[in-house]
This record gives C-alpha cells, structure tokens and sequence, in this order.
C-alpha cells in the first residue's frame, strides 16, 4: 500500500486570497515521489502534473460546479 502525504503551503504568510499573487498549494506524493500540486487563487484552480508539462486550470466558477452537482 503506498504512502501518501498531503502538504499545503500558505504562501507569502497570508491567506488573503483577494490579494493579487495570493494562492494555496496542495502538494500530493505518493511513497515521497511528487504526484502533482493542486493551487488554489482568488480567481482559478490549477492542478500542475509531477512532470509540470500538463496542467489544467479551472476558473472558480467551473471548479466548483461539478462539487455542487454531486452534494
């Protein structure tokens, strides 16, 4: 069974996210190699691959549809 770590990181010390710049970041590994990221900003949702070539970004708006449609 893998190991998996969830870290989040608050980044510039401030949870402001109005605040231009300002995001969470959800890091996800799996037996300590990197899964992928998860950053959350004022305006979007970003998921970022381990490899960082594929990312997906979502606005606010179309993340939290699909959250609300299934509770």
């Amino acid at each position: 069974m893998a190991n998996h770590e969830t870290r989040m990181t608050i980044e510039r010390g401030s949870i402001d996210l109005q605040t231009k710049g300002e995001r969470i970041k959800f890091l996800f590994k799996a037996d300590g190699e990197k899964l992928g990221e998860l950053k959350i900003s004022a305006a979007s949702v970003t998921f970022e691959a381990r490899n960082k070539q594929k990312s997906t970004t979502w606005s606010i708006t179309q993340f939290v549809k699909p959250l609300e449609e299934n509770f």
